[in-house]
C-alpha cells in the first residue's frame, strides 16, 4: 500500500473536500479520509466500488487506489491538515493539467458515447451528484481527456428517476439510450462484465472501513444487499423502460 509522506492543501471543489498529498511514490493524489475528524467511511465506501465499476465498464475514471495516512505523519502536520485524519483512505491520482469541466464546453469535449456511458453508469449506480452546475469531470488542458470523479454519493436512498433525468448533465442522450434495442444489448453485455468485479471490490476494503468510528464501536451504515439489487436492476425490462 502507498504511504502518504506528505500533505499539502485542501481542494476546493467536492463535498468531501479530499487534501492534495504525495505518496512515497513520488506521485500525487487527492485522498479522502475524514472530514473534520470524523472517518467517512459510507463515502470512501461508494468511492471504492463506484471506482472499480466503472473502470470495468470502460470509463474513463482517475487512477484510483488506496493509500495508508501513517498515524505518525499525523501527529506532527499542522492543525489544519489533521482534518484528513489517519490509516487507509481513498485516493485519485492527480491528473497532470486537469481543470474542472465547465458546462458551456462540455460539448465541444465529451463524445455521445461517452456521454450515453456516463449518463448510463450514474443511473445504474443511483449517482445524482453530476450536474451542469456539478459535472465531476475533469479535462486535461488543451485536449479533449476526460476524467470521471467522484462517486461518494452513490447509492443514493433517496434517488428518483424524475430528479435524475432532470438534472444530469447528459440528460438529453435520454432517448438515444433507452430506444435503441441494440443499444441496450450491447450496454447489458458491458454491465454483466462491470458487476462481475463487484464482490472483488467488496472484498478489498480495508477491515478499517466497516466501523463509524475510530473505536470501531459502530458499524458502517451500508446495506450491501441492497446495493447489490441496485446493481441488479439492468436485468430487468423497468430499468430499460424510461420514457
Amino acid at each position: 500500500m502507498i504511504q502518504i509522506i506528505e500533505i499539502f492543501k485542501q481542494a476546493e471543489q467536492g463535498f468531501c473536500k479530499p487534501f492534495l498529498c504525495k505518496g512515497d511514490d513520488e506521485c500525487f493524489y487527492y485522498v479522502k479520509g475524514f472530514i473534520d475528524g470524523q472517518p467517512q467511511r459510507s463515502d470512501q465506501i461508494r468511492e471504492w466500488l463506484c471506482a472499480h465499476l466503472a473502470q470495468a465498464l470502460g470509463l474513463p475514471i482517475a487512477e484510483f487506489c488506496i493509500v495508508n495516512i501513517p498515524e505518525e505523519l499525523f501527529e506532527v502536520v499542522p492543525e489544519d491538515a489533521k482534518k484528513l485524519g489517519f490509516g487507509p483512505a481513498f485516493a485519485s491520482k492527480r491528473v497532470t493539467g486537469a481543470v474542472w469541466m465547465e458546462s458551456h464546453t462540455m460539448s465541444n469535449i465529451a463524445s455521445k458515447q461517452l456521454a450515453m456511458d456516463i449518463l448510463l453508469f450514474d443511473y445504474w449506480v443511483h449517482n445524482l451528484d453530476r450536474t451542469i452546475g456539478n459535472p465531476n469531470l475533469l479535462v486535461k488542458a488543451g485536449t479533449q481527456q476526460v476524467k470521471v470523479i467522484d462517486h461518494n454519493m452513490a447509492f443514493d436512498h433517496e434517488y428518483n428517476d424524475d430528479e435524475f433525468f432532470t438534472y444530469h448533465l447528459f440528460r438529453d442522450y435520454k432517448d438515444q439510450l433507452f430506444n435503441d434495442i441494440e443499444v441496450r444489448a450491447k450496454y447489458i453485455a458491458r454491465l454483466d462484465e462491470a458487476l462481475a468485479v463487484f464482490s472483488l471490490a467488496k472484498d478489498s476494503l480495508p477491515a478499517e472501513w466497516q466501523w463509524l468510528d475510530i473505536e470501531q464501536s459502530i458499524q458502517v451504515d451500508i446495506d450491501y444487499a441492497t446495493v447489490w439489487a441496485i446493481l441488479n436492476r439492468y436485468q430487468q425490462d423497468q430499468f430499460w423502460s424510461m420514457k
